[in-house]
């Protein structure tokens, strides 16, 4: 997890892809996983990668608008990664069950 001050965060914007750009940051770091907005609306849905890209740069120009509270240290790890070998697992064991 990549901690980015406010100070460096122009504008936040939500990419064809899905993932929010933050612009005017050195290395522009990529960050969240949205539908992308033409998918949003085929499903006739109001996009939540908008919405977030909107809220994000409204924090980033207005000091009022951020937590009070400090971040803490990164988080490590992936919340995937613990269900995804005993998932692995299971779906061996079914498809060796299933071609007997």
């Amino acid at each position: 997890m990549t901690f980015l001050p406010w100070s460096e965060i122009g504008r936040v914007e939500l990419r064809r892809d899905g993932l929010l750009e933050f612009v005017g940051a050195m290395e522009i770091p990529l960050a969240g996983r949205f539908l992308p907005s033409w998918a949003d609306r085929l499903m006739g849905r109001r996009g939540a990668g908008c919405r977030a890209a909107q809220r994000l740069t409204g924090m980033a120009r207005n000091a009022d608008l951020r937590p009070q509270a400090r971040a803490g240290r990164a988080a490590t790890g992936s919340a995937f990664a613990s269900r995804a070998l005993p998932l692995a697992v299971a779906l061996f064991a079914a498809a060796e069950w299933i071609h007997r």
